[in-house]
């Protein structure tokens, strides 16, 4: 039994995992708070592309409208509470006081509740009163040093955004994660848990190799695009596309060639070995590239696999649609759209055995349910114990 709270995209993210496991997961939305979809009087799901995922995040919850502020709305909630198992909350530190869900508040309603606060920075340190959107977050993380691409001089191109909501992700799924723990503690001990996510260190997380650098005095991974990429690792033209190679090896590098057809150039001696061939990079990218752009980048890729050469495409989200891969996994979730057909958004991103197949469907609704009458559902998750 979860409760979610808040209007952060994390803390949505992180409910929604406990509904791909079969948990009966509220949604209590506030009157400010843009809900994740319309419905309309026919019951049926009228879904807008800016609300995506939104509504991705709230598939399988039950919503229920409240207002917080009011003695009223907290009162349901405060009925919902005391029998919850997890409490996931998106709220900033700031307003935890202020609607009774500061820790001391929910542990005198339910001593044995778990509550995960999902902050920019954590409820504790300098800057934990602190707002943080992803923007703030991401940067704040030292991520995106390491996360984007090389550059022709780091020195006059800063590091920039990730696209997307990465932190909110990132977070949103260390929160589930941690959350377990805390349920696996509850079971084991009877004592509930107050877990303290900070989005900035799941982010800091991410970048243990450069922070392990750091620790030994070592500079991180260079971002100049010399020091980088070459011939040994880097993006070649498709006829649709880019695809990503990587024939570091002397014999992956043989392989390639003959692939090629041998050319003349291949037995060149600024091409000898690795290190040759990425001082003289510009050149050799260029001559690969005049074979690659002739090709469509799914047939690159299984003629470079085919003769063990390590490669990938670069693929886009409207080819992950009609991924053979995806399509095998059952990823996507299908949403029904008014008046009209199904759309597909992003389902759980993990398989488990011994679901019981009653608790998780292929097709996943949103409902708004009176605070007055609900109530919660019991489930079983596993077909055994």
């Amino acid at each position: 039994r979860v409760l979610e709270v808040g209007s952060r995209l994390a803390s949505s993210v992180s409910a929604r995992l406990f509904t791909e496991l079969g948990a009966d997961v509220i949604k209590i939305q506030q009157a400010d708070e843009s809900p994740p979809l319309d419905l309309e009087e026919s019951g049926r799901q009228a879904v807008s592309v800016g609300g995506a995922v939104s509504t991705s995040q709230h598939l399988g919850k039950r919503i229920v409208d409240l207002d917080l502020k009011d003695s009223d709305g907290l009162d349901e909630f405060k009925r919902l509470a005391v029998d919850a198992d997890l409490v996931v909350s998106g709220f900033h530190p700031s307003d935890l006081k202020k609607l009774s869900l500061d820790p001391d508040s929910l542990r005198v309603l339910n001593p044995n509740l778990v509550i995960t606060y999902i902050t920019p920075f954590g409820l504790t340190g300098p800057l934990s009163e602190y707002l943080g959107p992803d923007l703030v977050v991401f940067h704040s993380s030292g991520l995106s040093k390491s996360l984007i691409g090389p550059v022709e001089n780091p020195e006059t191109t800063p590091p920039v955004r990730a696209s997307g909501q990465q932190s909110e992700f990132i977070a949103g799924v260390a929160a589930a994660c941690s959350a377990m723990f805390g349920i696996f503690r509850k079971e084991e001990t009877g004592q509930g848990a107050v877990i303290d996510v900070s989005m900035q260190e799941a982010l800091a997380f991410m970048d243990i190799i450069s922070l392990s650098a750091a620790s030994f005095g070592k500079p991180g991974r260079p971002r100049k695009l010399e020091a980088i990429q070459g011939p040994n690792l880097t993006l070649l033209p498709a006829l649709d596309g880019h695809i990503a190679i990587s024939p570091r090896e002397e014999r992956q590098w043989k392989n390639f060639l003959k692939l090629l057809g041998s050319p003349d150039w291949g037995s060149d001696l600024k091409f000898a070995d690795r290190t040759l061939r990425q001082e003289n990079a510009e050149e050799i990218i260029g001559l690969l590239s005049e074979w690659s752009s002739k090709h469509p980048k799914m047939e690159l890729f299984h003629l470079l696999q085919e003769n063990h050469i390590p490669c990938f495409p670069m693929m886009n989200p409207a080819e992950h649609l009609d991924s053979e891969q995806l399509k095998a996994r059952d990823y996507f979730d299908l949403v029904e759209i008014a008046g009209q057909s199904e759309i597909k958004v992003p389902g759980r991103p993990f398989r488990i055995s011994k679901i019981n197949p009653d608790a998780i469907t292929s097709k996943k609704k949103v409902g708004h349910e009176s605070a007055a009458d609900i109530s919660w559902v019991e489930r079983s998750i596993s077909n055994n114990d």
